[in-house]
């Protein structure tokens, strides 16, 4: 039995794994995207908006001066990119960390689509064709690499009213990403 054998609580391991994690994100670059998602003429128009906000500001980070690689966050047996999503008054939010990268390392082009669902859908096939509606605006990067970047899956139930329709109904959201390397370089 060897004798470097240490004992910590869970809150000691939490408090430990937490300094590990702060540690890892200090030079991170935090993008925040705020929108709305309800409806209007049965139609979710505030996601799209809100999706759109997201991809327009991820690409102006991406391609300024400083390189950077979008950060990917471990959910269980997931991985997405949002690091902490909620409520901020009737809007919704999510934050995405940039990490200062190299210049071979950079991601440079970013694209996502999104869905929001009840339980009343077949999820399988609402997460296939989300995931494939993500890859054909990935196939427009004029980029060496693409990288699928996973998906995130988040609880919309702080929110009511989202459908005018049935004001209690919880909803999800559910979004799916990728990102792209720098373009090709050719020789002159």
């Amino acid at each position: 039995m060897s004798k470097n054998i240490i004992n910590l609580t869970e809150s000691e391991l939490l408090d430990i794994v937490s300094k590990v994690v702060a540690e890892q994100t200090a030079n991170d670059v935090p993008v925040t995207i705020i929108g709305e998602f309800g409806q209007f003429q049965n139609k979710f128009s505030g996601l799209e908006k809100f999706v759109g906000d997201m991809i327009t500001k991820i690409n102006e980070q991406l391609q300024g001066d400083t390189p950077y690689y979008i950060r990917r966050v471990k959910k269980g047996q997931n991985d997405g990119i949002i690091s902490e999503h909620g409520k901020s008054g009737e809007n919704f939010f999510a934050k995405i960390n940039l990490v200062p990268a190299t210049e071979e390392e950079r991601h440079f082009r970013f694209t996502c689509a999104a869905a929001i669902y009840s339980e009343a859908v077949d999820f399988n096939s609402l997460a296939t064709e989300v995931r494939l509606r993500a890859s054909r605006k990935s196939n427009n990067f004029n980029s060496e690499k693409k990288y699928y970047l996973g998906s995130d899956y988040l609880d919309l139930k702080s929110f009511t009213n989202l459908n005018p329709d049935a004001p209690k109904k919880e909803y999800k959201l559910l979004l799916f990403y990728f990102a792209g390397s720098t373009p090709p370089k050719f020789d002159k």
